[in-house]
Order: C-alpha cells, then sequence, then structure tokens
C-alpha cells in the first residue's frame, strides 16, 4: 500500500480529506499512519488516539485490496494504531488473517470478540498465534464452529 505522494503539511492533509475521493482518503490514511508508526516520536499520546480514530474512519470506506496492504503492513509493528488493528481484524478474513495470528496488540477481549462474532477462518488463525491466553483458548474450544460434513 504505497503511494507516490507523501503529504508532510498539515494544510496538504487538510486538503486532502476535503477532496473526498477514494483515491485521496487511501492517501491521507497512508500519511496518517507514516505519521503514527514514525519512530522519532514526533506525536503525543493525544495525537496518537486522534490520529488512530481519523485512519478507523477513512479505512472502512476503502477497497479490499487496500485493507489487505494495510493489515500486512501493521500486522507486527509495536506501535501501530490499537484501534485499527482491532477493526481490521474483524474485517474478512483476507483483510483479518495477518493481525490474528501476528498482532501482538490485539486484546484478549478483542480476540474472543472475533471468536464469538466471525468466521471459522478467524478463529483458526488466532489458533494459530504463537500465544494465546488461557481466556481466548477457552473461548475457542466453548464456540468452536462445526466444519461441514
Amino acid at each position: 500500500m504505497s503511494t507516490t505522494e507523501t503529504y508532510r503539511d498539515m494544510p496538504s492533509l487538510i486538503a486532502l480529506a476535503r477532496e473526498g475521493t477514494r483515491q485521496s482518503r487511501q492517501i491521507l490514511a497512508e500519511n496518517v499512519l507514516d505519521l503514527v508508526i514514525s519512530q522519532d516520536g514526533r506525536l503525543s499520546d493525544r495525537e496518537r488516539a486522534l490520529s488512530d480514530q481519523v485512519l478507523t474512519r477513512l479505512v472502512q470506506d476503502m477497497e479490499l485490496q487496500v485493507r489487505q496492504q494495510l493489515a500486512a503492513r501493521i500486522a507486527e509493528l509495536p506501535q501501530a494504531p490499537e484501534g485499527l488493528v482491532t477493526l481490521l481484524a474483524k474485517d474478512d478474513i483476507s483483510v483479518a488473517r495477518p493481525l490474528l495470528q501476528r498482532s501482538m496488540l490485539l486484546s484478549d477481549t478483542a480476540l474472543i470478540e472475533v471468536v464469538l462474532m466471525r468466521t471459522r477462518e478467524h478463529q483458526l488463525c488466532i489458533a494459530m498465534r504463537s500465544v494465546v491466553s488461557e481466556g481466548v483458548s477457552d473461548a475457542l474450544v466453548e464456540h468452536a464452529v462445526e466444519p461441514d460434513v
């Protein structure tokens, strides 16, 4: 999920937000995400939380392929926006898979919610995590979807 356009100044980002096209929302999301995951600590906790809210709103309108690329990009990032990670983990399995299997940012509560509300494929991805808590494991056992016979 990489475009050739990178905006670093606020007026350009605001102009993108006002444009309202799919492409402008994608470019805006990429730029906001780049700010959030940067290693130089440019954002305060409050700014990170606001960025997370912006990203979750932008991502909901993005095409499946873009959400897949985004999920793959942030699956192992410890500084990825937690709200965005949780949203994408509840998405179509082709989007959710890398997050359900590898993201350490997903809380037990979020994982259990996915177990209860999503598909067998989502459950299998959670079961494949390197670490599964007792609570999540219990939810997987109790709410496992029976395979079609």
